[in-house]
C-alpha cells in the first residue's frame, strides 16, 4: 500500500514540476525518486537515452550506480549542514555522472529533498540534443572553416566549408598536423591572442588570406578561419579608388567636403586644403571665408541639405588669405550628412571670359566685313549694271561688225567680273554665316525648264548636246529653297560646260526615300582620284597646268558644297580621266500641300503704271530702254527715293514696282513697308546689289514680293514682268 502512494505521488509530483520548468520542458531530464537511504524507487523519461539503462536496471539500484557515491554524500550533507525545517527545499549542483559504459558526461542535478527524507532527482544533462541539433546547424551552415584539433596538433573535426574552401576532405586531414594547413599556426597560438590574419594552404597550391580566431578548452582547440580575400580585394580597390580621386583632385582642382549635422568639425579631402589653403577646417571658419554677398544664400543651402534632404549646385566667392576665388559646389544629402563636390573655377571663369569677348570681337569684325563687302558690293554692281546695259542697248542699234565685236568683249568681261564678284561675297558671306534658307513653295518644272533654255544656247555655243531627263516620280511643286538651288545646279552645269570640248552635259532628277536627287554629268577632260579631294576645297584648282586653259577663281565647288550641307543634304563625285565627271547632290524633298495665288489691286480712277524707284540716274535710263525693248506698253512713273513716290501716289495706281534698296530718305524696306499699309497689293520687286546681310529675309517682312539682283540683264527683267502678268509671252 505503502509502495503504490509512493508511485501515486511520484507521478503526479513530476507531472506538476515539468509543467512549472520554464522553457525546459522540450529537453532531455530523467527525474528519479531515491530513498532517504539513497536507493532509487521510481524513475520517469528516456533513462537509456542519457545513462545508458533500462528502468529496470535502475529501480531498487543505489544511486550511485548514477553519481558516485562521494558527490551525493556531499549534496546531501550540505542539506543536512543548513539545517532545513521547511516541508521541503531543493539544491542544485553541477556534477560528474557515469553511463553504463563507465563513460563519465556532466550533468546539472536538482536535488528536491523532502521531509519525510524522500529526494526527487532532476538530471539536466549538460549538452542536451537540441543544443547538440543547433551546433551542428551552425557547423555545416556557416561559410566560415571551423575545425577541432586535439592537444597532440592533429585535426579531429572539419566541417563543409572547410572541404569546400581548401581542398581536403575528411580521410585526406583526419590525424595530420593542423601547422600543414596554417602558415606560422604555432606562432599564432603562442601569442595567445585572437584573430590574426595570416594565409592558409589549398590542395590546389593556391594561398588564401585568412582570418583566424582560436578557441582552446580541455585540451582542445577550435579553430574559425574566415577567408578575407574578398575583403582585402575590396580594400585594396577602395585604397585605389581614393588614390584616383585625390590625383584627379591634384588635376582637376576639386576637392570634396562632409558637414554632419551637429556643424562642428568637417571632413575634407586633401584636394579641398589645396584649394582653401587649410589643413583643417570647422564650420564656424568655413562659413567665415565667404564672401558677405553669398554667406547667407550657402547657409540657407546646406540648411536644407541637412534638414530637408534638398540638393544644392551654386556658385560663391570666397576670401582666403586676401586672395578671391570662384567656386563652384554640389551637394547632396547622404545619410543625414552633407557631402558636396567643391571646385576652383577661377580660372575656368577667367577662359570663359575672355572666349565671350574674343567671340564678341570676331563677331563685330564679321559683321563689319560683312557690311564692308555689302557696301563694295554695291559699289561695284551699280557701275556693272550701267555699264552691261549700255554695251547690250548698243549692241541693238545700228553698228558695223567691228563695234559689236568691241560690245560682245565689254558685255563678256562685266560678266566674267560679275561672277567673280559673286563668288567672293557668297563665300564670304557663307563662311561669316550670314547665308539663311528660306523655305518656299516654287514650281521645280519651270525652273528646271529655264535652266534648260539657257544652258541648251550655251552649249549650242560650243557644239555639245545638253539633255535634261525628269522622273515621273519627281512632283511639280516642291518646298525648298529655290534660290539656293538654282545657284547649286547653276554652278555645277557651268563647271561641267566649261571643262567639256567634245559630247555634252546632261542633268538627271530622280525622286526616292523622301530625297530629291540631282546628277551633272559631263563627257569632259575628268578628274584624278588623287585631286578629287581638292576639289571642293575654296580657292583651290586640281591642277595648276590647267589655269592657262580654264580660269577661275576655285570657290564654285566649294560654295555648292556648303550650300547643299545647308540644305541639309550631300554631294558626291565619280570621275575618270578623258571619261567624264559625274556629280550627285541629294536634297531633302518636302511636298507642297497646295499652291498659292497672288490676288492684284486694281483702284479706279488713277493712271495705271509701272513704276521704277530707283535713284542712279544711268540705271534709270537702262531700265527704261530695257521695258522698251521688252515691249512694255504701260505707262512707266520714275521716282529716284520712296519720299517722291509716297507723295505722288494718290495720282497712280501702280501695276508693277520695281524698288531699289538702297535710296537716299526713305529706303525700298521702309517704302514697301508704307505702300503695304496704305493698301497697295501689286508685286513689288525688290532691285538690289546687296547679297551679304539677309536681303531675303528682310524683303520677306516688309512683303516684297520678288528680287532681282544688280547687275541684271533684258531676259531677267523680262521674265519678272511675264512672271507676274505684265506681259504675255517671256520671248
Amino acid at each position: 500500500m505503502i509502495k503504490i502512494l509512493e508511485e501515486y505521488f511520484f507521478k503526479n509530483y513530476i507531472k506538476y514540476k515539468l509543467k512549472t520548468i520554464n522553457g525546459l520542458c522540450d529537453l532531455q531530464i530523467l527525474p528519479i525518486l531515491v530513498t532517504k537511504e539513497g536507493f532509487i524507487n521510481h524513475i520517469k523519461g528516456d533513462s537509456i537515452g542519457i545513462t545508458g539503462y533500462d528502468k529496470k536496471e535502475l529501480v531498487d539500484k543505489h544511486v550511485s550506480i548514477l553519481l558516485p557515491e562521494y558527490n551525493y554524500k556531499k549534496i546531501r550533507k550540505s542539506d543536512t549542514n543548513k539545517g532545513y525545517t521547511t516541508r521541503s527545499h531543493s539544491l542544485s549542483r553541477r556534477v560528474e555522472m557515469t553511463k553504463k559504459n563507465n563513460c563519465s558526461f556532466l550533468a546539472t542535478v536538482k536535488l528536491e529533498i523532502f521531509k519525510c527524507g524522500y529526494v526527487v532527482i532532476f538530471i539536466y544533462p549538460v549538452a542536451s540534443n537540441k543544443q547538440k541539433c543547433i551546433y551542428e546547424f551552425f557547423l555545416e551552415k556557416t561559410n566560415d572553416i571551423i575545425c577541432v584539433f586535439s592537444d597532440k596538433g592533429v585535426l579531429t573535426k572539419i566541417n563543409q566549408s572547410f572541404i569546400d574552401i581548401i581542398g581536403y576532405k575528411e580521410e585526406e586531414v583526419f590525424g595530420k598536423p593542423f601547422t600543414n594547413f596554417i602558415e606560422n599556426f604555432k606562432q599564432i597560438l603562442n601569442k595567445n591572442t585572437s584573430k590574426i590574419e595570416t594565409t592558409i594552404l589549398c590542395k590546389s597550391g593556391e594561398r588564401k588570406d585568412v582570418l583566424v580566431d582560436t578557441v582552446v578548452n580541455s585540451g582542445n582547440t577550435l579553430v574559425i578561419i574566415k577567408d578575407i580575400a574578398l575583403q582585402k580585394k575590396k580594400i585594396r580597390e577602395l585604397n585605389q579608388s581614393k588614390t584616383m580621386i585625390n590625383e584627379a583632385e591634384k588635376l582637376t582642382l576639386f576637392g570634396t567636403l562632409k558637414i554632419s549635422s551637429i556643424k562642428e568639425d568637417l571632413s575634407i579631402s586633401d584636394g579641398l586644403k589645396k584649394i582653401l589653403d587649410v589643413e583643417t577646417l570647422n564650420y564656424e571658419n568655413y562659413i567665415n571665408m565667404i564672401n558677405l554677398s553669398d554667406k547667407e544664400k550657402i547657409i540657407s543651402v546646406i540648411d536644407k541639405c541637412l534638414y530637408r534632404g534638398e540638393s544644392y549646385e551654386c556658385l560663391y566667392i570666397i576670401n582666403q588669405n586676401g586672395v578671391e576665388k570662384n567656386i563652384y559646389t554640389k551637394g547632396v544629402n547622404v545619410e543625414g550628412d552633407v557631402i558636396a563636390v567643391i571646385k576652383d573655377v577661377t580660372e575656368k571663369l577667367k577662359i570663359d571670359k575672355e572666349l565671350k569677348e574674343a567671340k564678341e570681337f570676331s563677331e563685330q569684325s564679321s559683321n563689319a566685313k560683312s557690311i564692308f563687302l555689302a557696301n563694295v558690293s554695291h559699289e561695284i554692281r551699280t557701275p556693272i549694271n550701267s555699264i552691261i546695259g549700255m554695251a547690250s542697248l548698243l549692241s541693238t542699234t545700228d553698228i558695223t561688225d567691228e563695234q559689236r565685236e568691241y560690245t560682245d568683249v565689254i558685255k563678256e568681261s562685266c560678266g566674267m567680273l560679275l561672277s567673280l564678284i559673286n563668288n567672293i561675297l557668297n563665300f564670304s558671306k557663307i563662311e561669316a554665316g550670314k547665308e539663311e534658307i528660306f523655305y518656299e513653295e516654287f514650281d521645280l518644272e519651270t525652273t528646271i525648264e529655264n535652266l534648260e533654255t539657257v544652258y541648251c544656247n550655251i552649249t549650242n555655243s560650243k557644239g555639245l548636246y545638253f539633255n535634261i531627263k525628269i522622273d515621273s516620280a519627281v512632283p511639280k511643286f516642291i518646298i525648298s529653297d529655290e534660290v539656293k538651288i538654282k545657284q547649286i545646279l547653276t554652278n555645277l552645269l557651268n563647271n561641267a560646260v566649261k571643262f567639256t570640248k567634245k559630247g555634252g552635259i546632261s542633268l538627271v532628277i530622280n525622286s526616292y526615300n523622301n530625297y530629291l536627287k540631282f546628277d551633272i554629268c559631263d563627257t569632259g577632260i575628268g578628274i584624278s582620284s588623287e585631286n578629287q579631294n581638292k576639289l571642293f576645297k575654296p580657292f583651290s584648282q586640281v591642277d595648276s597646268t590647267l589655269v592657262k586653259d580654264f580660269s577661275g577663281t576655285g570657290l564654285g565647288l566649294a560654295i555648292c558644297r556648303k550650300l547643299v550641307i545647308l540644305l541639309g543634304g550631300n554631294i558626291k563625285l565619280m570621275s575618270h580621266i578623258d571619261e567624264g565627271t559625274v556629280i550627285s547632290v541629294n536634297i531633302p524633298l518636302k511636298l507642297s500641300k497646295d499652291k498659292s495665288f497672288i490676288q492684284k489691286y486694281n483702284p479706279k480712277d488713277k493712271v495705271k503704271a509701272i513704276v521704277i524707284v530707283e535713284d542712279n540716274k544711268a540705271n534709270q535710263f537702262v531700265v527704261c530702254k530695257y521695258m522698251e525693248k521688252i515691249g512694255v506698253q504701260e505707262e512707266i512713273k520714275i521716282f529716284s527715293n520712296g519720299v517722291e513716290l509716297l507723295k505722288d501716289l494718290h495720282t497712280i495706281d501702280p501695276l508693277f514696282i520695281l524698288m531699289d534698296i538702297h535710296m537716299p530718305l526713305l529706303d525700298g524696306y521702309d517704302t514697301s513697308k508704307e505702300l503695304r499699309k496704305m493698301g497697295i497689293k501689286c508685286p513689288i520687286i525688290a532691285c538690289t546689289a546687296n547679297t551679304m546681310d539677309g536681303v531675303l529675309e528682310k524683303c520677306t517682312k516688309v512683303q516684297i514680293d520678288d528680287i532681282i539682283y544688280k547687275p541684271f540683264a533684258i531676259k531677267e527683267l523680262r521674265h519678272m514682268l511675264y512672271k507676274y502678268g505684265i506681259i504675255k509671252d517671256e520671248k
